[in-house]
């Protein structure tokens, strides 16, 4: 990973494994390993964030023995739409509306098959679907916030608040997936 955070959550998560694993600071579009170096890479919500998606995938692939499979997750366009409505909704500089949604636009379970196809011989996608309910407004407006586009905080909080005084709660869409490419 690019993201020394990321990489200590990593430690973090494997620590209690009986393995050895090994932790690096790599630029997924310049891997510096020898072709047909390992049988399984993961890419984990990650591969929207490359600065190209088809160099990155022609890098994975290189580094992939023959046989080897990729296993990356992502998420679909009608991931966390709710979030998205109210960016557009409460967004405080209308100019930053064409930004809206773009972060994870770039390989989603709509586009990143063919994408793959350019680089694997095979792939499979497996889809996950579900809802989140949230019922503190806090969580909903820090999330919101955490996005793409600087928000008014008041409209947005009245709002967030008001549905969930009416609903119980507030409804997130969460659909992602992951593709199993084999090389």
């Amino acid at each position: 990973d690019l993201s020394t955070g990321m990489l200590d959550e990593a430690r973090r998560t494997l620590s209690g494994y009986d393995r050895n694993f090994t932790f690096e600071i790599a630029d997924v579009c310049d891997l510096q390993y020898a072709d047909e170096s390992f049988d399984v890479v993961t890419a984990n919500y990650m591969l929207y964030h490359a600065s190209s998606q088809s160099k990155a995938l022609s890098e994975i692939a290189r580094v992939l023995k023959p046989g080897g499979k990729l296993y990356a997750k992502t998420n679909s366009v009608d991931h966390i739409t709710e979030f998205l409505d109210l960016q557009h909704r409460f967004v405080s500089d209308h100019s930053q509306r064409a930004n809206i949604g773009l972060a994870h636009a770039a390989f989603t379970l709509e586009n990143g098959g063919a994408m793959i196809d350019e680089h694997f011989s095979s792939h499979e996608i497996i889809t996950e679907k579900g809802t989140c309910q949230a019922t503190d407004p806090q969580i909903v407006i820090d999330y919101a916030n955490s996005m793409d586009a600087d928000l008014q905080p008041e409209p947005l909080a009245d709002f967030v608040t008001a549905q969930i005084k009416s609903q119980g709660h507030f409804a997130v869409t969460r659909f992602s997936g992951m593709f199993i490419a084999v090389k």
